[in-house]
């Protein structure tokens, strides 16, 4: 999830959930705030590495140091996010040919970031980004290729890596009908 405030904390706890994994929010003191708020443990990516054009980079307020040009970029990428605290590194890689993070970033932030005993979580919703990612050894891959659907070669590669997926399928979360219901109290 991308937690915006201390709310988002709130309506987890309504939920029931105990534990949220940030892929994506920033700056680090926001990070420090949810984290002091108590209402749920907060693990997180802070800003993840991007290529100079991917969309992404075109968010406002985004760290000039999530755009990796270099491997030294890749690398000074990793050592500050865990300077900052951060659980994992994320790094968001795009179709071929949409400006992401080629091959050698990932190579070189996976194993900068596996030498400071962090894992890498990749954003691939592109089939050919879910390769890159693969090819690079991240160890946690996020969403579904909106592409097309990924071959059995691309889902063994992950099984035999033993590599983590998730589909990220609570994006459909308004298109379930009707909407669950936050966790009720336990009776006294």
């Amino acid at each position: 999830m991308h937690l915006r405030g201390t709310a988002d904390l709130e309506e987890l706890a309504r939920w029931g959930v105990t534990t949220a994994l940030d892929m994506g929010s920033w700056p680090p003191a926001l990070i420090a705030e949810l984290r002091k708020a108590g209402s749920s443990d907060v693990r997180s990516t802070g800003a993840g590495a991007l290529g100079p054009g991917s969309p992404q980079a075109m968010i406002p307020g985004r760290p000039a140091d999530s755009v990796i040009l270099t491997p030294e970029d890749g690398r000074r990428f990793v050592a500050i996010r865990v300077a900052e605290g951060m659980d994992y590194i994320k790094v968001i890689v795009e179709a071929p040919g949409r400006g992401g993070l080629d091959l050698p970033a990932v190579r070189t932030i996976v194993e900068a970031a596996h030498d400071a005993g962090r894992l890498v979580v990749a954003h691939a919703s592109h089939t050919g980004a879910v390769a890159t990612a693969q090819e690079g050894c991240v160890d946690v891959l996020t969403h579904a290729p909106l592409d097309a659907v990924l071959d059995q070669t691309a889902v063994a590669d992950a099984g035999n890596a033993g590599r983590a997926r998730t589909a990220s399928l609570n994006c459909l979360s308004r298109r379930v009908s009707p909407p669950p219901r936050p966790c009720a109290p336990p009776p006294r």
